[in-house]
């Protein structure tokens, strides 16, 4: 009898075991197929990362008004398509007529500025090339030394190439960018219908405390409102003040000036004074010596009191990152991601942050 029950049992520690091993053996199976299917899925939505962020972004952002907008029509789908369609016509047709006009002044520019240096070369050193030679500081420097009509036209010859391949790759480039729009519009249509089960979803698929999960979407929202506030918002306040100097002190070109001052302002630690400076410069050397005095005056107000006292205000301590992190993040996601990586990176360096407070809260135990 005793030797029938430890059979049994061991039949049953056999059949335990054996049922533990396909336990793992299907754990196993399950994982390795799931990160199969992941990477391959990843590398099939990949070239829709970067409107997929900024549609996540934006439906963040303006989740609040778009709230409002169903309150008053009281149906998900219409309001999302005509909220979307209002987003549009605010933003995206503005910007298209600004482009244009930016596209002309950009040639004009070009054009005078060839016409100016081909002047000045024929004029050698009778012209404003002889008047820079004369002056004191050519000579302390000894930069009276350098051929400047060589250098001068060395240096139009590689603008020119510049400008014939940004134009190039402007236009092979709109296709692209005219797809990332329609792909983050389409995705921003299903983010403010379906935001709620989406997110609903995602939270019961995590494994995260709800605590965590809490802390990440809040870490994403106001890091949403952060990027814009403290950059594109600001970065427009920037450029509109210069070039409201520009036009006060009649620099042609004042609406292409002033969006490179606004993308110039959008980058952390850069700002409209790489543009006003030299403006400014090329004023004192042609003797308006108040007027470029007056821009770099400008220059510095519109830089440094905008920057340090309007930023708090708008920004407040939303971001929790510190600047150079930002900056650093801004840099990186402008150059993997192209022009909307001023919002991606900081995307990802705010994510990464939250993991690593996630990370110190959960083994704070171990840590210290």
């Amino acid at each position: 009898m005793s030797k029938k029950k430890d059979k049994n049992e061991k039949k049953k520690q056999l059949k335990s075991k054996n049922h533990l091993q396909k336990e793992r053996l299907n754990l196993l199976v399950f994982v390795a197929s799931l990160i199969i299917i992941s990477v391959v899925f990843f590398n099939i939505i990949k070239i829709f990362f970067v409107p997929l962020i900024l549609a996540v972004t934006f439906s963040t952002l303006l989740y609040p008004l778009y709230k409002l907008f169903l309150r008053l029509l009281k149906n998900r789908t219409l309001s999302s398509i005509l909220f979307c369609f209002l987003i549009i016509i605010c933003i995206l047709v503005p910007l298209y007529f600004i482009g244009n006009l930016v596209i002309i002044q950009g040639i004009e520019f070009y054009n005078t500025l060839e016409k100016f240096i081909n002047t000045t070369i024929e004029n050698g050193d009778s012209g404003l090339i002889g008047d820079f030679k004369k002056s004191n500081f050519f000579r302390i420097l000894r930069l009276n030394e350098i051929n400047w009509e060589s250098m001068i036209r060395e240096n139009i010859k590689s603008i020119g190439k510049i400008i014939t391949t940004v134009i190039n790759k402007t236009s092979t480039g709109v296709l692209g960018m005219v797809a990332n729009i329609f792909f983050t519009f389409y995705a921003m249509f299903y983010f403010f219908r379906d935001g709620d089960k989406i997110i609903s979803k995602l939270r019961h698929l995590s494994p995260l405390r709800d605590e965590y999960e809490e802390k990440l979407i809040s870490r994403f929202g106001s890091i949403s409102r952060a990027t814009v506030k403290g950059t594109v918002i600001i970065g427009i306040i920037q450029g509109i003040a210069g070039t409201l100097t520009f036009v006060i002190f009649g620099i042609k070109g004042w609406i292409l000036w002033g969006v490179v001052m606004i993308i110039l302002s959008i980058i952390p630690l850069v700002g409209s004074y790489l543009v006003m400076v030299p403006v400014a410069v090329y004023k004192i050397a042609t003797g308006h010596i108040w007027q470029g005095i007056i821009i770099i005056f400008a220059a510095i107000v519109l830089n440094y009191a905008i920057d340090y006292l309007l930023r708090p205000i708008l920004v407040g301590h939303e971001s929790k990152m510190h600047d150079l992190l930002i900056f650093f993040s801004t840099l990186g996601g402008i150059i993997i991601f192209g022009v909307m990586g001023f919002i991606i990176g900081p995307m990802i360096a705010m994510i990464f942050i939250t993991l690593l407070d996630i990370y110190s809260l959960e083994f704070k135990e171990l840590l210290h």
